[in-house]
């Protein structure tokens, strides 16, 4: 989406495209106004002056929609003025279209909210790509036990061990390292940050030259300390990264199954596409008659409001999903008409009344007991989600804590730098409590996180643990693991050896509630 109706001076101030280096030959008719900016701090040519008033514009934007500006700036106890200031007198006449997308990044960060997020646009054509065939997750993302381990090797690296401990990146402490990444991280809670920057470890260094690099890393395994060096691949460059709902392939993101002991089994890593809503019931009509149910949620980010359809299914009688309103302002109107002229409001209020996302119930309803296996990629529709099974007291919360947000982002284009950026624009609240979502998330009934041991094993310990609990609570005999295995169920979605912004910016557009 793109805000119509912008300062009309700084759509005719701000044009171009992104560019590695910003053109100095750029014919720009610049105006005076609100977004001028001197030529101050190695800022003097025409492209670094319009880069400086389109981050103005962000900012301004940012005052204008952001319906968290004041919780967040409460909460995060940031001085969003000096920070806006700071990151714009780094803007210089050598600044790169990637250095300024990292820029806009560390201002989405500095708001701490899953939904704020810089965004590369409709192509990526000038985005290097420099991977580290390698990846790392940080376990118990947030809490006092964070550990960041290997998580998954690639032919290139396949000496390392699965499950060793990293200590050391480039010499450099690796949690300092995951400290000075989350700065650059767009998360909700600190367990969705962290463990986005664990991902991002790579990717966001402490320059473009190290990001160039080969990686030395020192870890711990089996009581010895050792080394590595690890390769930098090279992947070409998209030419768009458009993506629409016909695009979804439903079967990488949607796994339904019976287990023994007559447990179903729903994995859904994302609530996308124009279908997912009418899959979702139908796959609920298929797994009406077990006796227990797991929604694995593990690895959806978020997407659509089909879930929907889910628990429509689980309710019994009338719910409330959760609470949404909508911030008042001018940027806005254009693209939401249709929600103000539905809304009763009164001149100089900053939001519109919080209304309810009902649910009505399914004349056929499931009977059995719901159980869902979460963690902090959960986020977004995903999140509200889970916090309507748990407030409506629908089903049993597994796994680690959601990454906590809700927010309805709005996306609006960059005119002269040809990226995107986006804000959250409607608060959510909890059906029952009434609390905000947003920043705490649903935490789990029941705790379980992953361990290095299982890995090391290449094992799902979290669900066989969920199976074992919905199996006692239904006077069932517990699985083990082989049982598992052999039942072949595919757990989680197939996740590359390496991470990348490119992966970044796919997930971002797919996290929209």
């Amino acid at each position: 989406m793109k805000i119509k109706n912008i300062t009309l001076a700084v759509l005719i101030a701000l044009t171009g495209c992104g560019q590695n280096k910003f053109s100095a030959d750029k014919k720009i008719s610049i105006l005076n106004g609100n977004f001028i900016t001197d030529s101050s701090n190695s800022c003097h040519s025409l492209n670094c002056q319009n880069l400086r008033k389109e981050f103005d514009l962000v900012v301004y934007t940012g005052k204008k929609i952001y319906c968290y500006w004041d919780l967040k700036k409460e909460s995060t106890q940031n001085d969003f003025e000096k920070i806006a200031k700071d990151l714009k007198n780094t803007i210089t006449d050598d600044t790169t279209t990637y250095e300024y997308y990292l820029l806009l990044q560390k201002w989405a960060g500095s708001l701490q909210d899953g939904h704020v997020n810089a965004m590369w646009g409709d192509s990526l054509e000038e985005l290097e790509e420099y991977r580290v065939p390698l990846r790392l997750e940080l376990l118990s993302p947030g809490s006092d036990h964070e550990t960041l381990i290997i998580s998954k090797t690639s032919s290139l690296t396949k000496n390392l061990p699965v499950g060793a401990i990293v200590t050391k990146i480039n010499g450099k402490n690796a949690m300092d390292r995951i400290n000075e990444v989350e700065k650059y991280i767009s998360g909700s809670t600190s367990r969705m940050r962290r463990r986005g920057a664990a991902n991002m470890i790579f990717n966001i260094m402490g320059s473009r030259d190290e990001e160039r690099s080969s990686v030395k890393i020192e870890y711990t395994f089996k009581g010895k300390t050792l080394n590595a060096e690890l390769p930098r691949t090279i992947t070409l460059p998209f030419t768009s990264t458009n993506t629409t709902a016909t695009d979804v392939d439903y079967n990488q993101i949607i796994q339904a199954q019976i287990l023994p002991n007559n447990i179903g089994y729903l994995r859904i890593d994302g609530f996308s596409g124009d279908k997912m809503a009418e899959i979702l019931s139908r796959t609920m009509n298929l797994l009406s008659h077990t006796k227990a149910l797991i929604l694995d949620v593990r690895a959806n980010g978020g997407g659509n409001q089909s879930a929907n359809a889910l628990l429509s299914w689980i309710a019994s009688t009338p719910i409330t999903r959760y609470y949404a309103n909508l911030k008042i302002s001018d940027l806005l109107i254009p693209e939401r008409g249709d929600v103000y002229i539905n809304s009763e409001y009164k001149e100089g209020d900053a939001f519109i009344p919080f209304y309810p996302n009902s649910i009505t119930p399914q004349s056929k309803h499931y009977a059995g007991k719901v159980y869902a296996l979460t963690s902090a990629f959960c986020f977004s529709a995903c999140d509200t989600f889970v916090s309507a099974l748990k407030e409506n007291k629908l089903a049993t919360i597994l796994g680690e804590g959601t990454g906590g947000g809700t927010g309805s982002p709005h996306v609006f284009e960059l005119p002269f730098s040809g990226l995107k950026f986006r804000y959250s624009v409607a608060q959510g609240l909890t059906a029952v409590g009434k609390e905000f979502i947003e920043g705490k998330g649903t935490l789990p009934d029941v705790v379980i996180s992953p361990t290095i041991e299982e890995r090391m094993a290449g094992e799902d310990q979290q669900l066989l643990t969920a199976i074992n609990i919905a199996a006692q609570n239904i006077g069932e005999a517990t699985l083990e693991m082989k049982t598992l295995k052999d039942s072949g169920v595919k757990s989680t979605r197939i996740e590359s050896d390496s991470y990348s912004l490119r992966d970044y910016d796919r997930e971002v557009k797919q996290s929209v509630d």
